[in-house]
């Protein structure tokens, strides 16, 4: 199974007044859940990763819908933030566009306080809820059985038209357990920040 992370294009971002040198020159930071996520999927799975950053590498809608298809993927994931919501829905609509039989996960802050209303877009699968290091892992594994979807804490999905939530997940507690991102997947050395533009970050 090919599994494509993305962070999409930031055209739409609804964000303060904010002076335009600290808008220009802000930088970019990694997107570390995606790289979580990543590097969890690398050491527990035998599925094909690849990550995405619109942001950092400056793609359009137009070249990111060249790279989705170029890499064909099974499941893309994003995650989806009230701010970020048009950039998200607008990247899962090339995605379905490039392939309709591609499955779309969400995850982030919006899903987690609107899992009913983000569902209600039909060309979004599946949400997981909580953290996803994990949950992520577990929804790809069982992506196909019905039963098997039921018992995995913190997915959303739909059967037969009805939404389906499961209970809660529980939260990682042993911050120790989790690989170290993947930022081997992305161009680290793109990173930037305002306080340090002369020097790749890092978070």
């Amino acid at each position: 199974m090919k599994v494509l992370l993305i962070n999409p294009p930031r055209e739409n971002e609804i964000i303060g007044n904010n002076p335009t040198i600290i808008e220009e020159e802000r930088g970019f930071n990694p997107p570390l859940g995606l790289l979580y996520i990543a590097s969890c999927l690398e050491k527990h799975s035998f599925y094909d990763v690849k990550v995405i950053d619109s942001q950092v590498e400056q793609l359009s809608y137009s070249e990111l819908k060249a790279a989705v298809a170029a890499y064909n993927p099974d499941i893309v994931g994003l995650t989806a933030m009230t701010m970020t919501l048009i950039d998200v829905y607008k990247t899962v609509d090339l995605v379905k566009e490039a392939d309709s039989s591609t499955r779309v996960v969400l995850g982030g802050p919006h899903v987690n306080l609107f899992p009913e209303e983000t569902m209600a877009n039909p060309k979004v699968d599946y949400l997981v809820l909580g953290e996803g290091e994990y949950t992520f892992k577990k929804l790809l594994d069982a992506i196909d059985g019905f039963e098997r979807l039921s018992q995995i804490s913190g997915v959303v999905f739909r059967n037969e038209k009805k939404i389906f939530l499961t209970d809660t997940p529980p939260y990682i507690e042993d911050l120790n357990v989790i690989p170290f991102p993947a930022r081997h997947l992305v161009p680290y050395q793109k990173y930037s920040s305002l306080l340090a533009e002369r020097d790749p970050v890092t978070t």
